[in-house]
């Protein structure tokens, strides 16, 4: 028996909407697997970071235990006792000192010359009241200029000092503190 079939144009319509839907609902498909994947890259690319940074964490953690532990058995090689610390820390303090007294030295001579060439330099141009005055002689206007540059230098050197001081006297007292915690002295 032969069937025959018929389409009629509205059916034919029908047909064409339904592989038309079908294609919108593919590529909706398609974009929404996109968005997952791109989704699930950025999230494994983000765990990745974050397990680098925590390897990079634990490295420097391990590297500064690793140091501690360095540190602590020099102290306990180096010092026998905390006067010997002490009797160190004093020494090279004492250096210091002595490197500070000197530069407030040099710094006391170069101010007094200071003042000796300002007052030089008023007796000329253009310093002085009197519009006859010659100028300023190009000797006195560089050792002025070396004056005031040294008294720069010297007081940045005992700034120095002072800040290396502090220093010498935070880190002595930290192996001072970490070496009786070490010995069990209270």
């Amino acid at each position: 028996m032969n069937k025959y079939y018929v389409i009629v144009p509205g059916a034919l319509l029908l047909v064409f909407l339904g592989f038309e839907r079908n294609f919108e609902k593919k590529r909706l498909l398609e974009e929404h697997i996109r968005t997952e994947v791109a989704a699930a890259v950025s999230a494994l690319e983000e765990e990745e970071r974050y397990n680098q940074q925590r390897a990079a964490q634990r490295d420097a953690e391990k590297r500064a235990a690793e140091t501690a532990a360095q540190r602590d058995r020099t102290l306990l090689a180096t010092y026998l006792s905390v006067a010997d610390i002490e009797r160190l820390r004093d020494n090279r303090l004492e250096i210091l000192v002595q490197q500070s007294a000197v530069t407030r030295e040099y710094i006391s001579n170069l101010r007094e010359r200071e003042s000796r060439l300002i007052a030089d330099v008023q007796r000329f141009r253009p310093y002085s009241p009197k519009p006859t005055a010659p100028a300023v002689p190009d000797h006195l206007a560089e050792e002025m200029v070396n004056t005031v540059n040294g008294l720069q230098v010297y007081q940045e050197e005992l700034a120095k000092n002072t800040t290396e001081q502090t220093r010498l006297r935070e880190e002595f007292d930290a192996d001072i503190n970490r070496f009786k915690e070490l010995k069990g002295i209270k």
